[in-house]
């Protein structure tokens, strides 16, 4: 593909499809005609096509270029189009040469000129050898292909955030911020489906759809922005807006913050208003996950959790009553985790849980759910002696719970399963080799677990006279007396 096909797509800036003479945009600038950049002379420019548009790159835009540099007498000594790859580099920022920095700045999209640079707008008295001698004037001709505006931004990856007003100073509003802003939504299409002024909510509580709500927590006060927000982070699957939004449909807002107080952070509050502020994170991590919302709720009980860290405002009881709030969402966060790999089909929901349920137990280590969901996890990673242990102790502290004897049962199954496919992987690979070399197998003999008797274990999947007992379920028990049981 060619490099143009590639880049000459707008990185950000909106295309120009003018039915206006390009050169009514471009006359400081005749095609053919050299005109002195700087005032020195020590930059100059002659136009040899014009561009498209209007607009031009700015100071810390992302610029794509092809250029080819030669010495004055013609030599050329470097060409981004021999390597078929163009140049890329923040305008303004001392990437590249003075002459550059300035000149390309002057250039419109699709423009091509010669930009000729004296020393002191180059390499200067040291050169760049061994291929610019010192004190060297240089020509370039270079081709403005594209440019990535700075005020074009990615939020949450995938949300394409373009600043139309921008604002100074650096407060934007945090988690819990009680925000007001104008709204503007639209389709693709452009059909408006979404308008609306002065609308107040709280950040990061779900009450718009997180395409806004992570949006204007990047936004300062009194700035106004577009953003493309895919259906991830809009209405989904379902669509909304009494059905103005359709399934899967990519939304434009314009949204304008208006104002904004911003919660207190956890290092401004007492004691009492970290714990109330941790409750009702719970809460609403609970709330969520009763919606099967597993990743927002996660996030919800790790954000209470934040609010029980500086615990050093705490009294003995503070302290001691913080602990449980925090394991409870610990607990919460690894029933996600456990949600979340059964659906997913995935070892991250299971990694998710062991991780929360270690943060439990190094403050409980008999702490039965996390015991219990620990190994849970382990059994859904395969690591069944982990899980046998886990549920071993947790059955200490509860032995008359019936969900610990029902796992510890679903595991001996699954152990015994895993064993007997691990034998007969291990007997075909054995009887293959045998079978190459010549050799006839011996039939099993009754003592070795003759197909047809039955177990008196339990533990070979061989008993139809009784369910296994519990300590046939042990890992790492007694021996079977008939060698079945690998």
């Amino acid at each position: 593909m060619a490099a143009d096909q590639l880049y000459l797509e707008d990185l950000g800036e909106a295309d120009v499809d003018s039915d206006l003479d390009p050169s009514e945009f471009q006359d400081e600038y005749a095609v053919g005609e050299e005109k002195n950049v700087t005032e020195d002379g020590g930059l100059k420019k002659k136009v040899l096509k014009l561009g498209s548009g209007w607009k031009k790159p700015e100071k810390n835009d992302k610029v794509f270029v092809h250029y080819t540099g030669t010495l004055l007498d013609g030599t050329k000594f470097d060409s981004s189009r021999d390597r078929g790859d163009p140049f890329t580099f923040d305008l303004g920022e001392g990437m590249v040469i003075k002459g550059w920095d300035l000149g390309v700045a002057t250039m419109l999209k699709g423009e091509v000129c010669v930009l000729t640079c004296e020393p002191d707008y180059a390499y200067g008295a040291r050169g760049s050898p061994p291929t610019i001698p010192s004190n060297a004037t240089l020509q370039f001709e270079v081709e403005l292909l594209s440019w990535q505006s700075s005020r074009v931004k990615m939020v949450e990856g995938t949300i394409e955030v373009t600043t139309l007003v921008e604002q100074e100073g650096y407060q934007k509003p945090n988690e819990g911020a009680t925000v007001t802003v104008d709204l503007v939504g639209k389709l693709e299409t452009g059909e408006v489906v979404d308008q609306r002024t002065a609308v107040d909510f709280v950040t990061d509580d779900e009450q718009v759809i997180r395409g806004i709500d992570k949006v204007v927590m990047e936004m300062k006060k009194g700035e106004k922005v577009r953003a493309k927000i895919p259906p991830e982070h809009g209405y989904g699957a379902r669509g909304g807006l009494e059905a103005k939004v359709p399934a899967d449909a990519t939304l434009v807002y314009e949204i304008t913050l208006v104002d904004f107080a911003n919660a207190k952070e956890s290092y401004e509050m007492d004691a009492g208003e970290m714990m109330a502020a941790a409750l009702a994170l719970k809460d609403k991590g609970n709330a969520l996950f009763k919606k099967r919302s597993f990743d927002l709720a996660i996030q919800k009980y790790e954000k209470a959790v934040k609010f029980l860290e500086f615990d050093q405002k705490y009294t003995e009881d503070e302290k001691s009553a913080a602990k449980k709030v925090k394991m409870a969402c610990w607990n919460n966060a690894a029933q996600c985790g456990l949600k979340i790999a059964a659906i997913d089909k995935n070892s991250s929901g299971y990694n998710i849980a062991k991780k929360s349920c270690d943060r439990v137990l190094g403050i409980d280590s008999q702490n039965v759910k996390a015991l219990f969901r620990r190994a849970q996890s382990y059994i859904g990673t395969r690591d069944y002696i982990e899980a046998a242990t886990d549920l071993k102790n947790a059955l200490l502290e509860d032995p008359e719970s019936r969900e610990i004897k029902a796992e510890m049962k679903r595991l001996g199954k699954l152990q015994r399963d895993y064993n007997t496919k691990q034998k007969n992987l291990y007997a075909s690979m054995f009887d293959s080799k045998v079978s190459k070399m010549g050799m006839d197998t011996a039939a099993p003999t009754s003592e070795a677990g003759e197909a047809g008797e039955a177990c008196t274990k339990g533990c070979c999947g061989t008993n139809n006279e009784a369910p296994p007992t519990e300590e046939t379920l042990e890992v790492g028990g007694e021996e079977c007396s008939k060698g079945c049981c690998g």
